[in-house]
Formats: structure tokens, sequence, C-alpha cells
């Protein structure tokens, strides 16, 4: 398992499919970001969310400013 050193306020260093660790709450399991934005934070608290790159995907450097996430939503269980 890759290590998971990015957290949620850094700044991503390429673009990609990147896995997510947050302890406090479930969040999707993997996200697609961009170089150059930042590692977005949780919703739902200021803990951090930490990171690890799955996929490096240069050719999404193109779209820089077409995709932005800004911050992760908390996954609710839909039974509760």
């Amino acid at each position: 398992m890759p290590k998971l050193s990015l957290t949620s306020g850094q700044q991503v260093p390429s673009s990609g499919l990147y896995q997510v660790l947050h302890e406090a709450h479930p969040l999707p399991a993997q996200v697609t970001l961009l170089k150059g934005y930042t590692f977005p934070p949780c919703s739902e608290c200021n803990a951090p969310v930490y990171f690890s790159q799955v996929r490096h995907m240069p050719h999404l450097d193109k779209l820089r400013g077409k995709i932005v996430l800004n911050i992760l939503p908390v996954l609710r269980d839909e039974a509760a």
C-alpha cells in the first residue's frame, strides 16, 4: 500500500487519481485531483485527510480550471 504522506491543504504535485484516508468520517475512497490545486479538507471537521496517488494522469493538466474539488463530502448511510 502506498504511503499516505500528502494531506489536506498541501499542493497537489501531479494530476491523477488519489486514494483518500480519513478516520473521522467516511469520505469518497478515491478522488481525481489536478496539479497545482490544494488537497481538499473534510466538509465536517478539521482533522487531516491523507492522500496517496494511485494513478498519474498528466493528460488532465489541460483541464485546469474546469474541474475543481474544494471540499470532500461526508458519505451518509442512507439507512440511518
